[in-house]
């Protein structure tokens, strides 16, 4: 819990998850319309779309559940996990330091298989 109101742009946090959503789309219309397709260049927009919905996903989520931005009192702010627990469990902490892992995994495996052709 802190005393410190959140930063205003904790706001834009459902852009994030609206940005997610939209890579997601991207590389399910590619691959679903554009798969064979000699115009578009089918890899780098898939790859960029993982990337995208990877990294822009769990800074949601991250947002959502760790950042103390509910009101619980008159000048007092807790995360989602905070309000529950009174502190951010170490589930939640590994979960996220795995989710890193496997978003720099897909971020090293998408720009390889771009580069690669």
């Amino acid at each position: 819990m802190r005393a410190d109101p959140p930063h205003p742009l904790i706001r834009l946090r459902l852009v994030l998850l609206a940005g997610a959503l939209a890579a997601w789309a991207v590389a399910f219309v590619v691959l679903t319309y554009f798969r064979d397709s000699e115009a578009i260049p089918v890899t780098p927009l898939v790859a960029g779309s993982a990337i995208a919905f990877a990294w822009l996903n769990g800074a949601f989520w991250w947002l959502e559940l760790c950042y103390p931005h509910v009101k619980v009192a008159p000048g007092k702010y807790a995360s989602r996990a905070e309000q529950s627990t009174g502190a951010v469990p170490g589930h939640f902490k590994v979960f996220f330091l795995a989710y890193g892992v496997v978003a720099v995994l897909v971020t090293v495996t998408c720009l390889r298989l771009v580069a690669n052709g």
